[in-house]
């Protein structure tokens, strides 16, 4: 799995695959799916269309939804058009981009009651995907994620670890010791 730097796409490079299935573990979403009934399995999950996007269409979630529930669009422009949508009053008619976030394509709808969260701008260090709800978030099966990255995480504490390759230093040591101690039985 690589991610993008600039779409911000996780794609899978089924050449470069060993069949780990680590990446289904680490994933706390449970997006990435081994094809199990397949006698040559595979790793799949959703790539954004990125062959659409090669060609300079946008995903087909985005394009084919008829409401404009899925947009598509820089994660910054999508912050904004939740913020906005969040500040909206419930039960007034407001327009509603369909399919881009730029798109001059608009819908009018009665504005909902969200709850004061948009889920992926910080979770787990921010996803690619940005939603808003009207009920909690655990409630419908989402994972509550610390606002930095398990792997931001795991690479503190191993930075802090072997800062001045302290951890190895100490841990040679102790070999050291108990070699040294086990001999020193040994003669007696």
């Amino acid at each position: 799995m690589t991610k993008d730097a600039k779409t911000g796409i996780v794609s899978y490079n089924k050449n470069a695959c060993i069949g780990c299935r680590y990446c289904q573990v680490a994933c706390p979403f449970n997006i990435p799916k081994l094809e199990w009934d397949n006698p040559f399995p595979k790793i799949v999950k959703c790539q954004l269309c990125s062959h659409l996007l090669a060609k300079g269409q946008i995903p087909a979630c985005s394009s084919e939804c008829p409401t404009g529930a899925s947009l598509f669009g820089p994660v910054a422009d999508l912050v904004k058009e939740a913020e906005r949508r969040q500040n909206m009053t419930a039960g007034k008619y407001y327009e509603f981009p369909v399919s881009e976030i730029s798109s001059t394509k608009k819908q009018v709808h009665k504005a909902k009651n969200y709850i004061p969260k948009i889920y992926g701008e910080n979770d787990g260090g921010g996803t690619q995907v940005l939603m808003l709800a009207g009920v909690s978030f655990d409630k419908l099966g989402l994972p509550m994620l610390p606002d930095r990255s398990y792997t931001a995480i795991a690479e503190n504490i191993q930075h802090t670890l072997y800062k001045g390759m302290i951890l190895p230093i100490v841990a040679l040591g102790g070999l050291i010791f108990l070699v040294k101690r086990t001999e020193k039985k040994k003669k007696e």
